[in-house]
């Protein structure tokens, strides 16, 4: 009984009591710039170190996906063909990912080690890219602190980043086309329209899971004509 009173306690203290406490400590005493990116800079780069540390044991996690990835990535890397696991053209995956795999063979890495480093490029790009959306978001210093720091310990990122997976570039993509855009409708300026119309025509680039419909019809239509 202790020890359930004593969780709960916790509980209550790390997410209702403390974060409430430091909003009202906030209110009187605001942070600098300068101690808010020192915060952000060590948040950041732990979050970050995340990755390369869950997957230094084992390397990175490998699903049934992983294995046509990677076998897309050799096959154009070698042979510039999007082939899959069974030596067929890719169709029911999208090759963005496999593209971006196949540049492994210019950084010396084996395709694993190379995918498990993009996966934390991948997740510091977009804990970047979130602290200016929450900063235009978010008034309340301690409330935006919260929020990037749900954001960097999701569970569901982090097993983003641990697997062989393409969600976490499409998810950067999209949060970077969100800022570049917002960016625009505030400016309303050229300069940042520009970044707006790359990241948009990154993303039809970087097909995904909307796309996978229209390769898997046009698989069968190959198969039966």
């Amino acid at each position: 009984m202790k020890k359930l009173l004593y969780f709960y306690g916790s509980f209550f203290y790390f997410y209702c009591y403390g974060p409430c406490r430091l909003i009202k400590l906030r209110l009187h005493y605001p942070m600098s710039r300068k101690i808010t990116f020192t915060l952000y800079f060590i948040l950041t780069l732990f979050f970050t170190a995340l990755i390369p540390l869950i997957t230094g044991t084992n390397g990175i996690e490998l699903t049934h996906d992983s294995g046509y990835y990677v076998q897309a990535a050799r096959s154009f890397a070698d042979a510039n063909l999007f082939l899959d696991i069974h030596g067929n053209r890719l169709t029911l995956y999208p090759p963005g990912y496999a593209l971006w795999l196949s540049f492994y063979k210019y950084t010396g890495l084996d395709i694993l080690t190379f995918a498990m480093w993009s996966n934390a490029i991948f997740f510091l790009c977009l804990l970047i890219v979130s602290i200016f959306i929450l900063k235009k978001s978010i008034n309340n210093s301690i409330v935006r602190l919260i929020a990037y720091s749900s954001l960097g310990l999701s569970a569901v990122m982090i097993q983003n980043g641990v697997f062989l997976w393409s969600d976490l570039l499409f998810i950067v993509f999209s949060v970077a086309y969100l800022s570049a855009l917002t960016t625009y409708l505030e400016n309303k300026t050229g300069i940042s329209f520009f970044p707006a119309c790359t990241f948009l025509y990154s993303r039809f680039l970087y097909p995904i899971y909307r796309n996978h419909l229209y390769f898997q019809h046009r698989h069968c239509f190959n198969t039966f004509r």
